[in-house]
Formats: structure tokens, sequence, C-alpha cells
């Protein structure tokens, strides 16, 4: 979509476009960035336990999809996932890892 959308401009107004649709969604996830790495999600790094999380519940696969796929950003997979916390954890302390 990226690149359809970038031939279809202007090349002066790639700039201001590129601007408006990822400088804050870049910055957001900037700030992020220590939380991922250095954090800590029941003990263990968090990527770690988000890998080992998503083999054990049915629902953080699909938080992942929707996020890479850019049906959500920061802000909204954030809300989405504290409104299922309880659940997915659930799923993860409950069910062994597939």
């Amino acid at each position: 979509m990226l690149a359809l959308e970038l031939l279809r401009l202007n090349p002066k107004d790639c700039q201001e476009f590129c601007r408006q649709e990822f400088v804050e969604d870049l910055r957001r996830a900037a700030g992020y960035f220590e939380k991922f790495h250095a954090g800590h999600l029941l003990g263990i790094d968090f990527i770690t336990g988000m890998v080992q999380g998503s083999a054990r519940s049915r629902t953080l696969p699909h938080f992942t999809s929707d996020f890479v796929a850019g049906r959500h950003d920061y802000r909204t997979i954030r809300r989405r996932l504290l409104r299922k916390a309880p659940s997915v954890l659930w799923q993860v302390l409950t069910t062994g890892a597939r």
C-alpha cells in the first residue's frame, strides 16, 4: 500500500505524507524501546515472555498479527491488550505450550 501511495503522490508531497503517516508511530515506538528490551514480564525478559505467551494464548497472536498488518498502532493495540489482559493472562497461566 505504501509503495502505491508513494507512486501516486507528487514527489515533493512524499515527505509530508511520511511525516503524517509514520512519525508519530515511530516516536511512540522509540518510547517503548526500553520497556521491550529492558523490561520484564513474569520474571523473564519481555520479548521472551511475549514469545512464550503467544505459544500459550489463543488471543495474543491475533494482537501481534493485527499490529504487524497495520490494523492497530501502538496506541490502539495497547488499549486493546489492556482490555483483554485478564483473559490473556489466564490463558498463558493455564495452558501448556503448543
